[in-house]
């Protein structure tokens, strides 16, 4: 997609799994004029483990991992909003980068 595209899509990421996170506050006023898609699986996401990332080695991969990769792929941008926690990234969202 080039990014004059009138179908570009940027991807919301929130690191936080809090309900009513100032993470996802920011994401909702970010889809104010852009076309956005929140991505809400986190949570979702199986332990990162590299055995499992192989597909060749395990058959098929996660279908929470199939989604995500499908989602950043189908995305002109990715606007990733997280908390920190003692200086570094929370564990969810450190997973959901491996």
């Amino acid at each position: 997609m080039s990014p004059s595209s009138s179908a570009s899509v940027v991807l919301l990421l929130s690191g936080s799994l809090r309900a009513g996170s100032s993470n996802e506050a920011v994401l909702r006023a970010a889809q104010e004029g852009a076309r956005t898609v929140r991505y809400a699986g986190l949570g979702e996401l199986p332990h990162f483990n590299p055995d499992d990332d192989d597909p060749d080695s395990t058959g098929k991969l996660p279908c929470s991992v199939v989604e995500l990769s499908a989602a950043i792929a189908g995305a002109e941008a990715l606007l990733i909003c997280t908390p920190e926690y003692a200086g570094t990234l929370p564990g969810s969202f450190k997973n959901l980068l491996d």
